[in-house]
């Protein structure tokens, strides 16, 4: 049988609150997975967000060769963000990389999923793309004859499953147990397919979760739950770890298992909006729209973006008409947050959560910042500005580390990120996303009911041929890492340009890994 690898992402869950868990017996699979595998740091130098990672992930380079920096990406000579895709990646991955060496890849809810309609199902609300068409029409039948899935589901719908409304409930808690539910029993169909040669899944149930239950979370302990919530919560775990063991029934002594979760959450005290700083200091402005026009814009946003309209198409359209600059000019129904902004009085602002963009003259529709000199004079004054920036309520100084993009990465899409990273700061306060700007609270704004916001601190969790068993390393894993070692175990040749290294060699393993077999037989 010849190898294949399995990258499950369970991100935001950490080893602080996933072990004692396992150990107690409330997490079996996982815990089998300890016991057979070596677990340990994964270190991320890219934001904590499930896209940049997942990016880094599937290609094994940084965000100045992929371009990929958040969910979101700002367009070159446009201020309209668009949700990244798998095919808008700047460089070969994974992905790219089975289809020429012949081999049947799956991704499940991987954030930069492809747009391929043969090969691209939704299924509930999980996307699912496979590079092999007739592997796609047997995992569909196999997903079929569980009898659990209709051909409703398979057709795109949530198969009658509400919308909630309010994220900190029971009810929330219970969609995303369902969701999860779904999620493993598409994995146990791809399993089923057989010939599946690399399979990456992104449980993203963690990441809803947690922002919003994290302190329940961390003081449920092993004597068990005392509280609905910490049951509910209990419930949804439980539901994860054996969706994780669809696995263990149909692998086999070569199959390599990856578990990664590139970032954790701890305790939150406040969001902190890098565009209010901006407006603070006067080098962002907002437009004084009629009231009217803002709520067309918080109207009429929600609705094109739930009717599927995606602003890049309607983009290209319009610059084929050589009528693309009305976009730019009446953007509130494409983008209510973009719409907010008085572009021509604007010297920086923030769409990615971690970075802050110069609105540099010659590059940006109504740029104001000359390149060159003024724009490097002006990054430097925002860097001392941030790291000089405390909360009013404590005097503490929130952020420790700006960089410019060219110092922390490299690579041709450099340019495509934002001139400026936020790389460290106090993780109790959250970056405020962009959906923010419309609340003109000020820089600092309270918790939002959240108890939960994200750490940079990862894990991982390996079990393969050749790797040691039930070990906890203090060496870290990098991220850049991962790529490498999916194709390492593939025996195949790695590129040149890649950001790391198969997996490291102070185990011993070098070449594929082909040491010990691994009998894997699932817990129990």
């Amino acid at each position: 049988m010849r190898p294949r690898v399995f990258v499950l992402g369970l991100g935001g869950t950490s080893i602080s609150l996933l072990k004692p868990w396992a150990e107690s017996g409330w997490l079996p699979n996982l815990d089998y997975l300890f016991r057979r595998g070596i677990s340990g740091p994964l270190v991320s130098p890219v934001p904590p967000r499930p896209t940049p990672e997942w990016a880094a992930i599937l290609t094994g380079r940084n965000p100045g060769h992929t371009g990929v920096f958040d969910q979101v990406r700002k367009g070159p000579v446009s201020y309209f963000p668009d949700r990244t895709a798998l095919s808008s990646l700047a460089t070969e991955g994974v992905w790219s990389l089975m289809n020429r060496f012949h081999r049947r890849t799956v991704l499940v809810n991987v954030p930069v999923s492809g747009e391929s309609p043969e090969m691209t199902r939704t299924i509930g609300s999980h996307r699912v793309s496979m590079n092999d068409r007739n592997g796609f029409s047997i995992f569909e039948k196999a997903l079929t004859r569980t009898g659990l899935i209709s051909q409703r589901a398979l057709d795109g719908h949530s198969a009658g499953t509400e919308v909630v409304r309010s994220a900190r409930t029971i009810p929330f808690l219970e969609k995303m147990t369902q969701d999860t539910i779904l999620q493993g029993r598409i994995l146990g169909s791809i399993m089923e397919t057989g010939a599946v040669d690399f399979v990456g899944v992104n449980f993203e149930g963690p990441d809803r979760i947690l922002p919003w239950f994290w302190e329940e979370a961390a003081s449920l302990g092993i004597n068990g739950p005392k509280t609905l919530v910490e049951e509910a919560l209990l419930i949804f775990f439980k539901v994860l770890d054996d969706a994780v063991g669809k696995l263990f029934w149909k692998l086999g002594p070569e199959d390599l298992v990856i578990v990664t979760s590139p970032h954790s959450f701890g305790p939150i005290r406040k969001f902190l909006s890098l565009n209010h700083f901006l407006a603070s200091r006067g080098l962002l402005s907002f437009r004084s729209g009629k009231r009217g026009e803002s709520h067309f814009s918080r109207l009429a946003s929600p609705l094109f973006r739930a009717m599927g309209i995606r602003r890049e198409p309607v983009k290209r359209v319009l610059r084929g008409m050589g009528i693309d600059s009305w976009l730019e000019r009446f953007a509130p129904p494409f983008s209510s947050e973009i719409g907010l902004f008085d572009w021509g009085r604007t010297r920086a602002f923030s769409i990615a959560r971690n970075g802050i963009h110069l609105n540099i003259r010659g590059l940006e529709p109504s740029g104001v910042v000359n390149p060159g000199k003024e724009a490097r004079v002006l990054g430097d004054e925002i860097i001392q500005a941030l790291q000089g920036l405390t909360d009013p309520d404590t005097g503490a100084a929130v952020i420790h580390d700006v960089c410019w993009r060219d110092h922390l990465y490299d690579g041709p899409r450099l340019g495509d990120i934002p001139h400026l990273v936020v790389n460290g700061w106090d993780p109790s306060y959250a970056l405020a996303d962009f959906d923010h700007v419309r609340d003109r609270s000020g820089i600092f704004s309270g918790n939002a009911d959240r108890s939960g916001s994200h750490r940079k601190e990862g894990f991982f969790l390996m079990a393969g041929p050749g790797l040691p068993k039930g070990v906890c390393s203090e060496t870290p894993l990098s991220i850049f890492d991962i790529t490498p070692t999916i194709l390492k175990n593939f025996n195949e040749e790695l590129p040149v340009d890649l950001d790391g290294r198969a997996f490291p060699e102070e185990y011993g393993l070098s070449g594929a890994f082909r040491g010990e077999s691994v009998q894997w037989a699932g817990p129990g």
